[in-house]
């Protein structure tokens, strides 16, 4: 079994986050982990840009040309990708209406991932990004998010946890990483 990381993030992430997502996709795959990702603008469209192609997992919510892409689609990185033999998941979220197929490709990111999930938030109330983090708690993955544009005290609260830094040094130093409150069972 592969180790991957799911990569989730804001359709609508600032150009100038580039760097820092390029950093986290560089530490990810230089310890021989794989990057899953969506479809969309945003972070999805920088980490299809970025990564080896042989590293990434691309999960599309439209079909292979392009049938029930949105605004928010990045169908030529999706494109470009598949072109230069990268590996889609095309209709990943079903084929039914957009508001149902982007949360059910969201999953399917969220499921194929083996070790942990790293969000990249455009703003605390990304409801895209907050979806993910709570799949991936749910099935005890471990969350790591970085606050883009905005303090990481500001970071969505979930049931039972708290977002806590990370801190040390390098890249992760500017990530927090959900930790879960202990549950006492008598």
């Amino acid at each position: 079994m592969k180790n991957i990381v799911a990569f989730v993030g804001s359709r609508g992430l600032s150009p100038s986050f580039s760097p820092l997502v390029e950093s986290v996709i560089q530490s990810v795959i230089s310890s021989d982990r794989f990057i899953s990702v969506g479809c969309c603008t945003g972070l999805d469209a920088f980490v299809l840009g970025a990564a080896p192609i042989d590293k990434v997992y691309c999960f599309s919510a439209f079909g292979e040309k392009e049938q029930g892409a949105c605004c928010f689609s990045a169908t030529a990185h999706v494109k470009q990708f598949y072109d230069r033999g990268g590996i889609v998941q095309y209709w990943s979220g079903g084929k039914g209406l957009l508001k149902k197929r982007l949360p059910n490709r969201t999953k399917a990111v969220i499921n194929s991932a083996t070790i942990s999930t790293v969000v990249f938030f455009g703003s605390p109330n990304s409801k895209g990004s907050a979806l993910a983090c709570r799949l991936s708690i749910d099935r005890g993955l471990n969350v790591y998010a970085f606050a883009c544009g905005f303090s990481g005290a500001e970071l969505p609260i979930f049931n039972s946890g708290k977002w806590e830094r990370v801190g040390s040094s390098g890249i992760w130093s500017e990530s927090w990483r959900w930790k879960p409150s202990q549950v006492t069972v008598f």
